[in-house]
C-alpha cells in the first residue's frame, strides 16, 4: 500500500511496509470484534512501539433464509495513524526521531 508508506514517510522521514501495516489493521479489527463505525484500533503495542489506527469500518453481511452467514463484505477506510516509538531499536529512533513522542499521520485510504 503505497499510500500508507508515503504518508508515513512524509510525516516521519521513515519508510515502512504499507502492506504490512494494512495487514496489521485487518488483524486488529478481526481480533477486537470491532463494530461498524469510526474508531481507534490498536495494532502493535509492546516495549518497542505503539501503533494505533483511526478507521471507518463497515461490514455488510449477507444471510440466507435461515439467518446463516453466506458472505461478509468489509470496508476499512484508514483515516489516521498514531505511532509512538518507545525503543532505540525502532527504525524511527534510528532515523533520529525522539522516543516517546507520538507522531500522527493523516490520510484517507481504503484498505
Amino acid at each position: 500500500m503505497d499510500e500508507i508508506r508515503n504518508a508515513i514517510y512524509q510525516t516521519t522521514g521513515v519508510y515502512v511496509d504499507g502492506a504490512a501495516v494494512a495487514d496489521e489493521i485487518r488483524k486488529a479489527i478481526s481480533g477486537s470484534g470491532a463494530e461498524p463505525g469510526r474508531q481507534w484500533i490498536t495494532g502493535q503495542d509492546d516495549a518497542t512501539a505503539r501503533w494505533e489506527y483511526f478507521v471507518d469500518y463497515s461490514r455488510d453481511d449477507e444471510l440466507d433464509e435461515n439467518g446463516d452467514l453466506i458472505q461478509s463484505d468489509e470496508t476499512i477506510r484508514l483515516l489516521e495513524i498514531s505511532i509512538l516509538p518507545r525503543s532505540a531499536s525502532t527504525s524511527f529512533a534510528k532515523a533520529g526521531l525522539p522516543l516517546n513522542k507520538e507522531f500522527n499521520v493523516s490520510l484517507d485510504v481504503e484498505i
